[in-house]
This record gives C-alpha cells, structure tokens and sequence, in this order.
C-alpha cells in the first residue's frame, strides 16, 4: 500500500512541473542558416551591417548570431539578405539558455552547451 504523502507529494511536484512548462521566459532571438553551403550575408545585408554598426569593414565571422542589428537586417530584408548558398532563419530560444550553433554541411541548427568531459 503506498503511503498517501507520498502520492501527495508526487502530485503537487507534477503540477509545479506543468506550471514552469507554462511560464514565459524572455526571448532571444539568433539567426542560423538553414541551406547546404552556410552562413552568409549578400552583399547588401553586409553594407546594412556595416551602416548600422559603424563600420567600414566586417566579416561574417566575425557578426554575433543574437546581435540585435543582424537580426533586424535578416528580418528587414528577407531573401535579400541572404548570401550565397545561405536561407537564412531567425529562431527565439529562452534568453537564459547558454547556446552554441553546430552545424552539418553548412545547415545550422541551435543546441544548448553542455558540460562535456574526456
């Protein structure tokens, strides 16, 4: 016979868990490629950068994927800011996740860090 504190226990666990599930957590948005071929900017999304950021010279290695300018040019100009070989896609993940972008052969997707150990 189970132990009813026990059950009551495991109930109100249950719903805390439903209720952190339902709660809005800030946004972040971050701009992946989602095409064989990678990251790029066109020419005119790199320009657009460059103008806002006040600069006569970057390089798309260079550009932070959550940099608020990168996303508002991606979102701003659609296609034409793609680069070559490049569809790019803004996606949002909760602002408190520590992320990293991986990739296989040039299509990207987001992954949150883990601890690793060899």
């Amino acid at each position: 016979m189970e132990d009813l504190s026990n059950t009551g226990l495991k109930i109100l666990y249950e719903k805390a868990k439903i209720e952190l599930c339902k709660r809005e957590y800030p946004k972040r948005k971050i701009v992946i490629n989602d095409s064989y071929g990678g990251f790029g900017l066109s020419k005119e999304g790199l320009e657009e950068l460059k103008k806002r950021k006040g600069v006569e010279k970057i390089s798309c290695r260079e550009i932070k994927r959550d940099d608020i300018d990168l996303v508002n040019i991606v979102s701003e100009m659609g296609e034409k800011s793609w680069g070559n070989h490049s569809k790019l896609e803004i996606v949002e993940i909760p602002d408190y996740v520590d992320f990293e972008i991986q990739d296989y052969d040039g299509i990207e997707w987001i992954a949150e860090k883990h601890r690793k150990w060899k």
